[in-house]
């Protein structure tokens, strides 16, 4: 969501990569959900404006991700990114800051 908002604006096609890795995790996790859960998740997401502490927590708890699981999150994070056909300055340089983030984590 952070990489979403990082121009100021969350494109529909964004939201739909967003919902992807989501479902993704839930399969993986075993979590059922159904559309209305996809629904209400992506007005939920919609109304997110993730800060710094946010962020935070959530490299905190990826850096505990396997290698695998991190590298699935990362491609999703550039598909984000890439899903409105723009890549805005803000969103690459808040995916650098992810990466080096993650990097200094897991090492």
């Amino acid at each position: 969501m952070a990489i979403s908002h990082a121009d100021g604006h969350i494109a529909d096609e964004e939201l739909a990569v967003i919902l992807d890795y989501v479902t993704y995790r839930c399969a993986v996790t075993n979590v059922a959900y159904d559309d209305q859960d996809l629904q209400a998740m992506s007005a939920y997401f919609r109304r997110q404006f993730p800060d710094r502490a946010d962020l935070n927590g959530c490299l905190e708890r990826l850096a505990r991700q396997t290698h695998d699981e991190q590298k699935r999150f990362i491609r999703s994070a550039i598909a984000v990114m890439d899903a409105d056909g723009l890549q805005h300055p803000e969103e690459f340089n808040l995916l650098l800051e992810i990466e080096h983030a993650l990097q200094a984590r897991t090492h």
